[in-house]
């Protein structure tokens, strides 16, 4: 008998426990900031895709019928954000099936490399492509990886944010 009362006492103390804390979680002591303050950002097209490259010419990615890629500072302040173009290889990103590691990144140029957006505002960047006219790269897909990252404004900060959209090309050719 003695045993099962000790069980009925932990099982009270356990539902009291719990009690306390569903209380606490509830309640405005455990948020540390309201919901609608929360900060971010996001970067549109996840993938953005250029076809009929020319080789030997420099030309957007918008007058070949691509995306402009969309930045959107989520924050409630300005923030300034940075655009650059890597390899796949020197990224974290995979190659997508049918497309190679673009040979040089530099063949792919961002309109802005930086830029400030306010607070709750978006700003498109075009990109600017312009493959070698070399032989061997005619009517080959090549992929790259466009990095965007709000950057730290304040030494109090505590992180970069970062996104890293893919860029598919196609090259006339062939």
């Amino acid at each position: 008998m003695g045993t099962s009362a000790g069980r009925e006492k932990r099982r009270k103390a356990g539902a009291v426990a719990l009690s306390l804390l569903f209380l606490f979680l509830t309640s405005g002591a455990a948020r540390s900031a309201p919901p609608a303050k929360t900060g971010g950002m996001r970067v549109e097209p996840g993938e953005l895709v250029i076809k009929g490259v020319p080789l030997g010419e420099k030309t957007s990615a918008s007058r070949l019928g691509a995306e402009k890629l969309k930045v959107t500072n989520k924050d409630g302040k300005a923030h300034r954000f940075t655009v650059k173009v890597l390899t796949t290889a020197a990224s974290r990103s995979r190659l997508k099936y049918g497309y190679e590691d673009i040979p040089d990144a530099s063949w792919l140029k961002p309109g802005e490399a930086e830029s400030v957006i306010g607070p709750l505002q978006s700003k498109e960047f075009d990109l600017f492509v312009e493959v070698p006219k070399k032989k061997d790269y005619a009517g080959k897909s090549f992929q790259a990886i466009v990095e965007v990252k709000r950057e730290k404004d304040e030494p109090k900060d505590l992180f970069v944010l970062a996104a890293q959209p893919r860029v598919c090309l196609t090259i006339q050719g062939r």
